[in-house]
């Protein structure tokens, strides 16, 4: 089976809307996800992206 690779940044504290994304792209176990920066800061749950 193929695998893809995703990446993701930019989540700026948005934990639900990074939970949303994950949902909606559905990553199996044979994916590989790349995760590039700005974690934290400016949105509302930093904390919760961690």
């Amino acid at each position: 089976m193929s695998h893809r690779t995703i990446a993701l940044g930019d989540v700026h504290g948005c934990s639900l809307a990074l939970a949303a994304l994950i949902d909606a792209i559905q990553p199996g176990p044979e994916d590989v996800m790349i995760t590039l920066g700005d974690y934290i800061n400016r949105g509302p749950d930093s904390r919760g992206v961690l």
